[in-house]
């Protein structure tokens, strides 16, 4: 019951704080994006104990500047072209150093690699949908819902799976998980879309369940793909630092998976 108590406090902070972030102002979410992604490439790092602090460094440094040239791209200061040479020149950085360090295995390169551009390349869609409905400008709006979808599948799905989960969903990489649950995950999700429409005078009913749905399904993904990592490493949380929910990697896997599949949603659905 203690346990229950201080998960449920410690979500409910969580949620406020990233809700607020988004809702102040495009800095606020940047800065929202940047500690997450900082925060949640660190718990990368101990994961795999990856132990050179120049390689750790120039990741952290690439994956920040990401984000902040993808803000500046976002606001229309600068030409999206600017995102290609920065991928390029990363990736010759990254190459380079592969080739002159002594202290790192490809291994532990492969790695950092790996999470600089899983996560911070995943923030970025996250501050993208920011900008989606008016270019140019930032609205709250689609951020927020894809956020409260994610926490509804969630939700949702530890519930049902909770009271009535028997059927294991994938024993070898999440044994919590069940079929149970991620169908009523699904169901609430989709059910949650309807009402983003109703509530919102943005895209169609068609499109909202659709998005509804896909992202309960890449929720799903993210949840498996960090416990596979997690396994991997030998650990059983991503770290400790929200109470009952384990670290900042645990809580966040869904929307990295998420993000860009409801941008690129969105982009079909405007050519379509």
């Amino acid at each position: 019951m203690r346990t229950l108590i201080t998960r449920s406090i410690s979500g409910v902070l969580l949620v406020a704080l990233v809700l607020a972030m988004i809702l102040l102002g495009e800095i606020s979410a940047l800065l929202l994006m940047m500690i997450v992604f900082t925060l949640s490439f660190l718990e990368f790092k101990r994961m795999f104990a990856i132990q050179n602090h120049l390689l750790t460094t120039l990741s952290l440094i690439l994956g920040l500047s990401l984000l902040i040239l993808s803000h500046f791209i976002l606001k229309q200061k600068i030409e999206p072209i600017w995102i290609t040479g920065f991928g390029l020149a990363s990736l010759t950085m990254v190459m380079l150093f592969s080739l002159i360090s002594r202290m790192s295995s490809f291994r532990e390169i492969s790695l950092m690699t790996l999470a600089m551009l899983w996560i911070a390349g995943s923030s970025v869609f996250v501050l993208a949908s920011g900008w989606k409905l008016i270019p140019g400008e930032y609205d709250p709006t689609l951020p927020i819902v894809l956020l409260a979808l994610i926490w509804i599948n969630d939700a949702g799905a530890y519930l049902a799976g909770s009271l009535y989960g028997k059927h294991q969903f994938s024993p070898q990489i999440s044994p919590g998980k069940t079929w149970e649950g991620f169908i009523s995950g699904v169901i609430f999700t989709g059910i949650a879309g309807w009402i983003v429409f109703l509530i919102t005078d943005t895209y169609s009913l068609t499109f909202w369940v659709l998005s509804a749905v896909l992202i309960s399904l890449a929720s799903v993904a993210g949840d498996l793909f960090e416990s596979k990592l997690k396994r991997e490493a030998g650990v059983k949380d991503s770290g400790s630092l929200i109470p009952g929910h384990g670290g900042i990697l645990d809580r966040f896997d869904s929307l990295f998976s998420s993000a860009p599949v409801f941008f690129i949603i969105i982009m079909l659905w405007e050519i379509l």
